[in-house]
């Protein structure tokens, strides 16, 4: 949120013709930043144990990004025809193109051979 603050409001008011642009960027930014964070303090204190499994759990999980990512980028058009379309029309098609990614996300993941089960884990 600060980087929200530090850049967004300043280079909005300076004429910044995309400030939803930087407010996107900034907080996957500070995302990223709580991420690593994270990760570091938990290590440090041996709380998190990182499996042999999960570079096939990351392959997974970034092949099923990839592939939702192309779906919805083949499924979205012009600006200008979102702003010629009607309100509801727009909440459909928004609608559609959520469940449609979601979709193609969880299918990935299953035919890469995923399972719910996969995500669970054997407390000792």
């Amino acid at each position: 949120m600060s980087l929200n603050v530090l850049v967004v409001f300043p280079l909005a008011r300076f004429g910044f013709p995309a400030p939803h642009v930087l407010l996107a960027t900034t907080t996957c930014t500070g995302a990223a930043i709580n991420t690593v964070l994270l990760w570091r303090g938990l290590t440090k204190a041996g709380v998190f144990k990182p499996s042999q499994l999960w570079p096939k759990f990351l392959l997974r999980v970034v092949l099923a990004n990839a592939v939702m990512a192309l779906t919805l980028w083949l499924l979205a058009s012009d600006v200008d025809v979102w702003s010629q379309m009607r309100v509801l029309e727009r909440v459909l098609r928004c609608a559609f193109g959520i469940a449609l990614g979601a979709g193609v996300y969880f299918a990935v993941l299953y035919v890469l051979g995923m399972r719910y089960r996969d995500l669970r884990t054997e407390v000792d």
